[in-house]
């Protein structure tokens, strides 16, 4: 958020649009060269209890030859890709993105192994050490050499460097773990665990792919109709909106080694469970960031960034509802049921993009707005049926809290402020 501010302020609209797909263009493409083995891994650590150290080897082998390979593809293609969806983005740093591609793949790979292990409080270290050590490193040359022409050159260097800071360490201590936890020796690829890694996880790589696409294909779609500075409108008024998602990532994060480790009539139970809290926080708190956005954005970033209030605005339903989708993909995930949830992302691509060709032209960034949250609504809906089909269980069980859950809450609330009157006494010495 700071990063983003900072930018903003720096940069202006038109420079912040490019650089915004800098940042975004390598998220991208770890979704498309991912082929589902973070997800497999998962699932073969926790379910099928495949090695650690064989998991590590066979990630290395398999992202350094996607990553390679699609990386070279795009090179390839990289007249039409700088001409139509990311015009505006110089090609030097097209290549720069394209060779770090291997690398956060990998790094994205490893991290799949803690989260296994549920490591929970060090997968969170490791994933904030990519923001602090992006802000570490682009702060001081937005600030050295703002109003240069060469200032957005700068900025994305120190992007890059950042983010090698950051995969290096994660990289370094995802090995170190494995080590540690390992017995045997290191082991050399093994095309066995190969083929059920891509088994599994070229299902999980469709729907993931599809969701994504579904969630980031606006802002390549707003650069391709209108001009850098609507990209910039447009992605401080995502950025602002998916800080509501915080809370159903965090929980699909540990959710799903969860539901892989549990037993079978467990699974939608909890599930429901999950998704009835998860919807209620994420309601809440979208509320508070709009609310939030409508005064901080002129605040902040500056007036000439008013007109990323409207797209925020109309992306606020899309953002409530698509919290039930975060976690009910974690539960046919666990299932080894993921082309139900591809099916649905299927849905919510095609209609995001039909609808974004004809509002966008018309309406802006608020058509690009106006079409996710459609996209997000349909996607929900459609795997809530899914998943209520399958469960047995009805829809108040599954989207709304119930009388127990009313409960539940009001003992956390006492509890909470038990405890925050306790921290409060002065000490009796």
């Amino acid at each position: 958020m700071l990063l983003g501010i900072l930018t903003a302020r720096l940069l202006g609209p038109e420079r912040r649009g490019i650089l915004t797909l800098v940042m975004t263009l390598p998220l991208t493409l770890v979704h498309f060269a991912d082929l589902g083995v973070s997800q497999a891994n998962i699932y073969l650590i926790g379910r099928r209890k495949r090695p650690a150290e064989a998991i590590l080897t066979n990630s290395l082998v398999i992202a350094l030859g996607s990553g390679l390979v699609i990386a070279a593809v795009l090179w390839l293609l990289r007249d039409w890709v700088l001409d139509t969806l990311l015009r505006g983005l110089p090609a030097p740093y097209f290549a720069a993105i394209l060779l770090l591609l291997p690398l956060l793949l990998l790094y994205t790979y490893w991290i799949a192994i803690l989260r296994a292990w549920e490591r929970f409080r060090l997968v969170n270290l490791l994933l904030l050490l990519m923001p602090v050590s992006l802000l570490i490193c682009v702060t001081p040359a937005l600030l050295i050499f703002q109003g240069r022409d060469d200032s957005l050159e700068w900025a994305t260097a120190a992007y890059l460097g950042g983010s090698l800071l950051a995969i290096g360490a994660g990289l370094f201590v995802v090995a170190r773990q494995v080590r540690q936890q390992s017995m045997g020796p290191v082991r050399l690829f093994d095309r066995c665990l190969a083929r059920e890694s891509l088994g599994y996880g070229l299902k999980s790589y469709v729907q993931n792919l599809m969701g994504h696409l579904a969630y980031r294909l606006d802002i390549y779609l707003v650069a391709l109709f209108l001009d850098p500075r609507d990209v910039a409108f447009y992605s401080i008024a995502v950025s602002i909106a998916e800080l509501a998602w915080y809370v159903p990532n965090s929980v699909g994060i540990v959710l799903f080694p969860k539901l892989s480790n549990e037993v079978e009539e467990r699974i939608h139970p909890l599930t429901a469970e999950v998704c009835r809290h998860t919807f209620s926080i994420t309601l809440l708190i979208t509320a508070g960031v709009t609310i939030a956005g409508i005064i901080g954005i002129p605040l902040l970033y500056g007036a000439e960034y008013r007109p990323a209030i409207f797209p925020l605005l109309a992306l606020g339903p899309g953002i409530v509802v698509m919290s039930l989708y975060k976690v009910l993909t974690r539960n046919f995930s666990s299932r080894n049921r993921q082309q139900v949830s591809v099916i649905t992302a299927l849905i919510g691509l095609a209609l995001n993009v039909i609808l974004n060709v004809l509002l966008i032209p018309r309406f802006g960034t608020v058509g690009a707005a106006l079409a996710s949250s459609v996209a997000y609504a349909v996607m929900s809906v459609a795997l809530l049926i899914a998943f209520r089909r399958e469960s047995q269980l009805t829809w108040r069980q599954i989207a709304l809290p119930g009388q127990d859950d009313w409960k539940r809450y009001t003992q956390l609330g006492l509890y909470l402020r038990t405890k925050f009157q306790e921290r409060s006494k002065p000490d009796a010495g």
